[in-house]
């Protein structure tokens, strides 16, 4: 039998069971599944944040009944602090926004939003609501985000015609109403735009509570963004070298990158969105990662590695201890600047592609001729290298790496948490599979990554490179990063492991242009500034619980709208 809307203040107790709220409960219609969870939705906010959320929109005043009334694409452009000009940006988000706001019924066209709605959105694009909203912490909210962004680019969906009593929830919820995701795509040049978005909000707004620059601020190194953005298409994608014109990403693509190589990608999407449930003047000014730019070290790169890497180690002033362009490409100056740091610190290496060994060697530097007899280079039958490795000109890798660097001519240092991330021509993640992985020789061995020590004498030398490795010479002008599956000290690439190509080897030599190492806060520096992010999170919630205070006009605000009081609950979080 159907479910009908309950008259009761707080929603059913049955749909408050954590991972049992849908289990075997069915509807008649889809105006009773929309009411009931409308009223689920009003539960999974406090009257603070509803209060917040009634004044940000700025529809404090109206008397429509609870959630109704619409918010225009101008009104949602300003709320999240979108850039007019970027139409594809703005239809791209609005028409996410409105799809996700008619959940679980996806199928149905949706061509506004509504306050009710944005809530919706807001629990949706929040991983801990969702699953909370849900009751599974293993729902597909990437898939959900993906059909969000690819129904309005799909062929014409199979007829599903509902008939009644059948809208079973928890069907609803695993099919995603339905809807073929494997059948759908979204066109490369529109996803180029929601991962630019992403990358430049991950350093933008890395908080729900933090103060957002204007808007021409905001934005003003777009172009740099997209650039980034386009090495995380080519790991979807590794045929792609620069048109996107006429690429479309399916789901497995989209989903295979998210899940090995970007981990960390949602997150400011919902801290802009967690916005919304702060008033304004409750939004602290908190100054992103301040540092001084270099060659390499740039906002959109460092919002790649903030894709990979815990967020915490971005929360304190990245530290400047060497970049080649200005102290010298030299080992002894590396290690000059570098080995009193007792933190944390990035190693980024940047240079050219070498796509023909042996003519580089002969018509342009002698020295690579040398260093290519050190170096014992894949079999021409095990180097498979796809067309974005081949074909364009950089590469860029960053190594994190968590133990104080040493000299270590004949050991090894490095903990477990290492890894080798590969930020262009394509965005990629390796993973250490033991610890003491590193070496930094100073009699003429370089710096190893993954390798075991180099064969020296006095008349010859051998690099001994790993399974999984990056090598760069003692010169600091040459690179080579090898991968030919398992068995080393760092494990395969994640992207291709998610693929069943783990095995797949090749090659990428690189003539370097860049090296720079930053250190990441200290230990000290990260819980101080943990504390203080709290701190000021509690203080923006005690400032709206004063506010509140005046509970004479907040509540009659909230009642007025219909969010608590005669038919709807408050809730909590």
């Amino acid at each position: 039998m159907g479910q009908t809307p309950s008259s009761n203040q707080n929603e059913p107790s049955h749909l408050k069971e954590e991972g049992k709220q849908y289990k075997g409960i069915t509807f008649n219609s889809e105006e009773e599944l929309r009411e009931s969870f409308k009223r689920r939705i009003l539960c999974h906010f406090t009257p603070l944040e509803l209060v917040a959320f009634k004044k940000k929109i700025g529809h404090e005043q109206t008397d429509s009944e609870a959630g109704v009334e619409y918010i225009s694409k101008n009104e949602l452009t300003n709320l999240l602090h979108l850039p007019r000009e970027n139409v594809l940006l703005v239809d791209l988000t609005y028409k996410l926004i409105a799809i996700l706001s008619n959940f679980p019924l996806l199928r149905e066209p949706q061509t506004e939003v509504t306050e009710i709605g944005l809530l919706m959105c807001i629990i949706l694009l929040s991983k801990e609501r969702c699953h909370r909203f849900i009751g599974s912490n293993t729902y597909d909210q990437l898939g959900l985000i993906f059909i969000a962004m690819s129904l309005d680019y799909a062929d014409k969906l199979l007829p599903y015609a509902r008939t009644p009593k059948k809208l079973n929830v928890e069907e609803l919820l695993r099919t995603f109403d339905n809807i073929p995701i494997d059948e759908l795509e979204i066109p490369a040049p529109v996803l180029l735009q929601f991962l630019s978005w992403g990358l430049l909000l991950l350093i933008k707004c890395p908080t729900s509570n933090c103060q957002l620059k204007p808007i021409n601020e905001f934005y003003q190194n777009w172009s740099s963004y997209e650039k980034a953005a386009k090495n995380i298409i080519r790991s979807m994608d590794q045929s792609i070298i620069r048109n996107l014109t006429d690429v479309r990403i399916n789901y497995t693509q989209f989903s295979d990158v998210f899940k090995a190589v970007l981990p960390n990608f949602t997150t400011p999407l919902e801290s802009l969105m967690g916005h919304l449930l702060y008033m304004d003047s409750d939004l602290i000014d908190h100054e992103t990662m301040p540092m001084n730019n270099s060659k390499l070290m740039s906002e959109p790169l460092l919002a790649q590695l903030a894709t990979v890497l815990p967020k915490e180690l971005f929360l304190s002033k990245l530290q400047k201890l060497y970049v080649g362009r200005e102290s010298g490409f030299s080992m002894r100056s590396l290690q000059s600047k570098c080995f009193n740091w007792e933190a944390p610190s990035i190693l980024l290496v940047s240079g050219m592609l070498i796509s023909d060994d042996l003519q580089y060697a002969k018509e342009k530097n002698p020295r690579y001729g040398k260093f290519l007899e050190q170096y014992p280079k894949l079999k021409e039958e095990q180097q498979h290298l796809d067309a974005c490795h081949s074909q364009r000109k950089k590469a860029t890798f960053a190594v994190y790496i968590d133990d104080p660097w040493r000299v270590t001519n004949k050991e090894f240092f490095g903990s477990m948490n290492s890894m080798i991330i590969q930020l262009a021509p394509r965005q990629d993640v390796f993973h250490a599979s033991k610890p003491n992985m590193i070496y930094f020789n100073t009699v003429g061995g370089g710096i190893g990554f993954g390798n075991k020590q180099p064969l020296i004498s006095n008349a010859h030398k051998k690099y001994i490179p790993g399974n999984v490795s990056l090598t760069i010479d003692s010169t600091l002008e040459f690179a080579v990063f090898r991968h030919i599956g398992y068995g080393g000290a760092f494990k395969p690439s994640a992207l291709l492991t998610k693929r069943g190509k783990e095995d797949e080897s090749f090659e990428i030599k690189f003539i370097i242009q860049d090296v720079e190492v930053w250190g990441c806060g200290g230990e000290k520096e990260l819980q101080e500034q943990i504390k203080k992010l709290e701190w000021e999170e509690a203080e923006a919630k005690r400032r709206q619980h004063i506010n509140l205070k005046s509970l004479g006009e907040d509540r009659a605000l909230l009642e007025m709208a219909g969010l608590v009081g005669q038919s709807q609950s408050g809730g909590s979080m």
